[in-house]
């Protein structure tokens, strides 16, 4: 029923407009939905869940298809005849990896329509990765992938929200930089204040440094090497990072050095200026009911950097329905198999990292 659908809707001459093509794909679904439905032996919530993933994946299927290959504009169908909302521009999140990115992008999506920002459907995490892009495309730079995807959320009226690692300045890169310039993109940098946390993670999730340096590798509680890299989050095995002792300093500095350079090469390639919102004031509110008016604080000034004025009451009640909803992060002796290394390297030669240590004691 499906293919049958897509097919029909591919040959029709001119397209199908937005509204036309979700809509029969989503009637198309629930048909497929009718059919299927009876023949499941043990339709339980585990299933249900499987099948609201795939109708999502679906109707974010329809909508790349729709914008890539030139769908119409929706404009009128949603907001009626003469009625044009403002055209928003896109919003980046400058944040590197083991940040709680993907939690960040999801609470900043679910947010960002409190203030009046209507967010194109596509603003996924990682655009500017081609893997990830359903605008790139082969031999071309992600300049010109971004561009279609600004222009395809500019004909909705819409905000094209992406969060990107790095910024930076290449070849493959350069194209891309430069139009979200002309496009007045807004950024906001996220940075995880705690650089021993960031190495950690980097290391148990086996993220390359960039320079080709190992950080480390690997242990179970037993000190055996493990690979379990990414999958480790969804695996019930305890994993330990072992840090390459000549190298944690210098690591440290690294990651430390993140938003200042972010900083220093948004104002280089002409962005507009950026906040720097550290994750540990992000997520103070879910350890502790105390520390609610320090994530608001910081989750207005994320969205000020974004160029929105935003109403810290909505935010406070936005963030309620989390508040004390998970224990705060442990000592390090349950994450790092040579502590006792880390820890004379950071009372010696890293003194100015040594705050970052949780003890057992405390």
């Amino acid at each position: 029923v499906l293919f049958f659908a897509q097919a029909s809707l591919a040959t029709k001459t001119p397209p199908p407009s937005l509204y036309t093509y979700t809509t029969a794909m989503r009637l198309a679904w629930t048909v497929a939905c009718m059919i299927l439905l009876p023949a499941v032996a043990h339709f339980d919530e585990a299933w249900v869940g499987e099948t609201d993933a795939l109708m999502s994946l679906l109707q974010v299927k329809a909508l790349s298809v729709s914008m890539v290959e030139g769908g119409s504009d929706a404009t009128a169908e949603s907001n009626g005849p003469g009625l044009k909302k403002p055209v928003q521009p896109p919003l980046m999140i400058l944040q590197r990896g083991c940040t709680g990115s993907s939690e960040i992008m999801r609470m900043a999506r679910e947010m960002l329509p409190l203030f009046g920002v209507d967010l194109y459907p596509l603003s996924v995490k990682e655009l500017v990765r081609a893997s990830k892009n359903p605008w790139f495309q082969e031999g071309e730079d992600m300049g010109t992938a971004m561009q279609r995807g600004v222009n395809a959320a500019k004909r909705q009226r819409q905000s094209l929200l992406f969060d990107n690692f790095h910024l930076k300045d290449n070849d493959q890169y350069r194209t891309m930089n430069e139009f979200m310039v002309r496009a007045q993109t807004r950024s906001v940098i996220v940075h995880r204040n705690n650089s021993l946390d960031t190495l950690i993670c980097d290391v148990r999730d086996c993220f390359e440094d960039p320079s080709g340096v190992q950080r480390g590798y690997t242990v179970d509680e037993e000190g055996n090497k493990i690979d379990l890299c990414f999958n480790r989050r969804s695996s019930t095995q305890a994993t330990l990072a072992h840090l390459k002792s000549n190298r944690v300093v210098h690591h440290l500095q690294e990651a430390a050095a993140f938003p200042e350079r972010q900083r220093a090469l948004l104002e280089e390639l002409g962005y507009e200026p950026a906040e720097t919102v550290l994750v540990e004031d992000l997520y103070a509110f879910e350890y502790s009911k105390d520390n609610l008016e320090q994530s608001v604080d910081a989750w207005t000034k994320f969205f000020s950097s974004l160029g929105l004025v935003a109403d810290s009451s909505k935010i406070r009640e936005y963030l309620k329905k989390d508040v004390a909803s998970r224990s705060p992060p442990g000592p390090h002796s349950k994450s790092i198999s040579n502590l006792k290394t880390v820890m004379r390297i950071l009372e010696t030669d890293g003194k100015d990292f040594n705050w970052m240590l949780r003890r057992d004691e405390e």
